[in-house]
């Protein structure tokens, strides 16, 4: 008896879903009518504080991630990693 693999269906029901689902999402922004709406200043400074929040998380992954591959270099090329501060 042959084994069926079901990969490329799992592959393409997610696709499918995910086209629906993007679909709906955009059927719902279009379909909106005016909402007659403002942003106080409050809800503004807590915009732009997430928005520095994001950008100084960003950052933090950024330097983690450069230095987790410096460090992983190092011990293939059998050198020591250098220290985030610069030092030996």
């Amino acid at each position: 008896m042959r084994r069926q693999n079901h990969c490329n269906e799992c592959y393409v029901g997610g696709v499918l879903m995910l086209i629906r689902v993007l679909g709906l999402t955009l059927l719902a922004v279009t379909a909106a009518g005016p909402a007659y709406a403002y942003i106080d200043p409050g809800s503004g400074s807590f915009i732009i504080q997430m928005l520095f929040g994001l950008l100084a998380g960003a950052a933090v992954l950024v330097r983690d991630v450069r230095l987790w591959f410096a460090s992983l270099f190092a011990k293939i090329l059998g050198r020591s990693p250098r220290k985030p501060d610069g030092g030996p």
